[in-house]
């Protein structure tokens, strides 16, 4: 969603000449996402919003874009709440189906980035070991919900990793296959799904420990400052000691309770799935490794301390 958002804002007036609007009105600072709207949807009535999408349905545009990851995590009154907002407008619900493997270390990884302290392998196995009950696997966690609201019609399927795979830029296949619109175009983005390394992760991970043990509530903010400060902040010893202790855990996608929950998934949805698509399933399974940091690096000599002193520099 990020690599698309990027090129709906950068390409805005090329997209509006043609008809195709993406709101600024819920576009905040650097993040092109409409995470305001998804926010505010949330209250089930907002007179301002509501004028917003009077507004939005009256102009003379053929196509409206409303994009953020947050949608799909809304509740089913929010969800409702959307369609009374569109009236009679035509509606196409897009939804990009990923790899679990990919998935998984990207979840775990969002959620580090907002303040969790789980370990990878401790995520990975409370999704894995219960897929029906994982908002991450069981795409129909999401997809019922908005084919309940908005019918099962309007649900447009697009296997992600299947674009990937034949080096099909995610942003032109979108506008070709949504919007009738077949510009040549790619995402102000340098590339799709960028994320941080793992030592990156980890160390975000650890810093949000220590602002636990503070007594503080840890959130985006230790990232954020993080970030911000990397190049200033000494951290060979952290580093070092994380290098010496880099371990691997195994998701295989096919496996016998994986297997099911796709094979269920395909049987109710495949037929919504755009072109290209697999040859069987919303992707090709696969086992695939994701290598992370283990906790064994902090009883290194001098980690703990550089830890701490990390923390101290961010919290100046």
């Amino acid at each position: 969603t990020t690599y698309l958002q990027a090129g709906f804002f950068s390409h805005y007036s090329l997209l509006r000449d043609q008809g195709i609007l993406y709101p600024k009105r819920w576009i905040a600072g650097a993040d092109f996402s409409h995470r305001a709207l998804a926010d505010r949807l949330r209250s089930c009535d907002d007179n301002e919003l509501e004028q917003d999408f009077h507004d939005l349905r009256e102009s003379r545009h053929k196509w409206i874009l409303i994009s953020s990851e947050d949608l799909v995590d809304l509740k089913p009154p929010a969800v409702t709440y959307l369609k009374s907002l569109l009236g009679d407008s035509p509606v196409e619900i897009v939804f990009y189906c990923r790899r679990w493997s990919e998935l998984i270390s990207s979840g775990w990884q969002e959620i580090v980035k907002h303040g969790s302290i789980i370990s990878l392998p401790a995520f990975l196995a409370a999704h894995v070991s219960n897929p029906i009950g994982s908002n991450v696997i069981n795409y129909h966690q999401a997809l019922d919900k908005f084919a309940r609201v908005f019918t099962k019609a309007s649900l447009r399927l697009v296997s992600y990793n299947n674009l990937v795979n034949h080096d099909i830029d995610l942003l032109s296949h979108f506008l070709r296959t949504f919007v009738d619109c077949g510009m040549s175009v790619q995402s102000g983005n340098t590339r799709p799904n960028a994320s941080l390394d793992l030592f990156d992760t980890e160390l975000i991970r650890a810093l949000n420990v220590i602002e636990g043990m503070r007594g503080k509530r840890p959130d985006a903010e230790i990232r954020k400052r993080y970030l911000q400060t990397k190049k200033r902040l000494d951290l060979s010893t952290v580093m070092s000691a994380m290098k010496q202790d880099v371990s691997v855990v195994v998701v295989n996608e096919d496996r016998a309770g994986l297997g099911t929950v796709h094979e269920l998934l395909f049987r109710e949805y495949g037929d919504r799935l755009v072109l290209p698509r697999p040859d069987h399933g919303l992707f090709r399974a696969q086992s695939r490794e994701i290598r992370f940091v283990q906790g064994n690096y902090v009883l290194a000599d001098g980690v703990t301390e550089a830890l701490y002193d990390i923390y101290a520099q961010l919290r100046q």
